[in-house]
């Protein structure tokens, strides 16, 4: 007999079965029971009502001498499950769970349900832990904005946090986040974004995870009530976006990395319609288009239309006439450095909002040789770290730079035999293979 594994093993492959009243566990589901323990995690515990540890005590003597029980609890009309509403709802085990379509279709009477039924679930609590939005914020507009975008606010004067020993001090920096939905798409209000707060950079450019609290969040900044939110790279949603160069009549040109850069956004198209398929002329202010569905928001300052090449402002223009597009006068056409032209009925017209950009991301400089030994000399420094994770990690590093980039390591870091000639292939470089590696060898 094994008497490690804490029970006597019986020599008939029988399984025993017993129904009862039991506290807690699926409901008219049979359960395989192999041991005491399993028993009371499962079913729970006994009880005197209604002489209900009399069934219990059954199983839990079966089980006692070695047997294999296989459990099932009784159903019975009073059972219901835990909640956190007063909703009555019964969901007997996993399979009735899927079988009521709760899988696929959300439960609207309640958040949360307890697994079985019965009350061994009273005064349970449940903890909701949100991985999307944690604010709500409400902009001016929204429409430029995309999800995913990141969101950065200074951080509100007076935020204190707790620094040990009772004592308190500011917090400096600026706070990080992503938007996580937009607009009627997300349930919200057209003007409204859902943020999820990301982390927390302070005075010295050091960043630290944060999860949302009373502390990290989006709150108002300015002394008058209002709350500055920046956007980098609004409209693109991501680094980077695909753009067109030489806008208008102007030509594409080098431009440095951090110089600001004014972008124009396409937010809507339509298509040139004058009366009588006339052309526009060159000075002409009544812009034939459907205007059907169009809004005032199109217009204003910082708006445009673009038609071929030219941009025309917005500034002052009117919807009042039906099937056309008012102009504020001739100086509205062939602004931001492009040239009034005549244009054929049937162009293609562009509504643009003019944004301003920080500066664009490219690179400020290049890394030579000279700056990637240093760098890697501090990384393959982890290979004797005490922690194995960034030991390995190091150790990978340094075997895999003597491969292909062996020159970039001291003479005691390449190894013997190694050959400092070994570079990675430039950009677009091709290495052509003169002959076949290894034919001497053949016969």
């Amino acid at each position: 007999v094994d008497l490690t594994i804490g029970r006597i093993d019986g020599s008939t492959g029988k399984i025993g079965g017993i129904v009862g009243p039991f506290e807690k566990g699926p409901v008219d589901v049979p359960v395989t029971i192999t041991g005491e323990n399993e028993y009371v995690d499962q079913f729970g515990t006994p009880h005197n009502t209604d002489k209900q540890y009399e069934t219990w005590m059954v199983g839990s003597s079966y089980l006692a001498y070695g047997g294999v029980l296989s459990v099932i609890r009784a159903d019975d009309d009073g059972l219901k499950n835990g909640t956190d509403t007063s909703a009555s709802i019964k969901i007997r085990s996993s399979d009735h769970y899927t079988e009521l379509g709760y899988d696929l279709n959300q439960l609207t009477t309640a958040t949360v349900a307890a697994k079985n039924p019965g009350s061994w679930s009273n005064g349970l609590r449940v903890a909701i832990i949100d991985g999307a939005a944690d604010q709500i914020l409400t902009l001016n507009d929204a429409n430029l904005i995309n999800v995913g975008v990141a969101v950065t606010q200074t951080v509100p004067a007076n935020t204190t946090v707790n620094v040990g020993a009772g004592a308190t001090s500011n917090l400096t920096g600026y706070f990080k986040g992503i938007v996580t939905g937009i607009g009627t798409t997300a349930g919200l209000a057209e003007n409204q974004i859902q943020v999820k707060v990301l982390s927390h950079v302070n005075a010295a450019g050091i960043e630290t995870a944060r999860d949302f609290n009373s502390t990290y969040k989006f709150g108002t900044v300015n002394g008058d009530g209002s709350s500055t939110i920046d956007f980098p790279n609004t409209g693109a949603g991501t680094t980077s976006a695909i753009v067109t160069r030489g806008f208008g009549t102007n030509s594409g040109g080098v431009i440095a990395a951090g110089v600001g850069i004014t972008a124009f956004f396409n937010t809507q198209s339509g298509t040139l319609d004058n009366i009588g398929n006339a052309v526009l002329s060159t000075n002409g202010t009544a812009v034939g288009i459907d205007t059907t569905g169009l809004t005032d928001d199109l217009l204003g300052s910082g708006k445009f239309l673009l038609i071929d090449s030219e941009v025309i402002s917005l500034t002052g223009a009117d919807l009042n006439t039906p099937g056309q597009i008012t102009l504020s006068g001739a100086a509205a056409r062939g602004v931001e450095l492009s040239t009034a032209a005549e244009h054929s009925d049937g162009a293609t017209v562009k509504f643009l909002k003019r944004t301003a950009v920080a500066g664009v991301g490219t690179v400020a400089s290049v890394l030579d040789e000279t700056g990637m030994a240093d760098l890697v000399q501090d990384l393959i420094l982890y290979a004797k770290a005490r922690d194995r994770t960034a030991m390995m990690a190091g150790r990978t590093l340094l075997n895999t730079i003597r491969e292909i980039y062996p020159s970039l390591l001291r003479g005691k870091d390449r190894g013997r035999g190694s050959d400092k000639t070994i570079k990675p292939l430039q950009y677009g470089e091709e290495k052509v293979f003169e002959g076949v590696d290894g034919v001497e060898l053949l016969m």
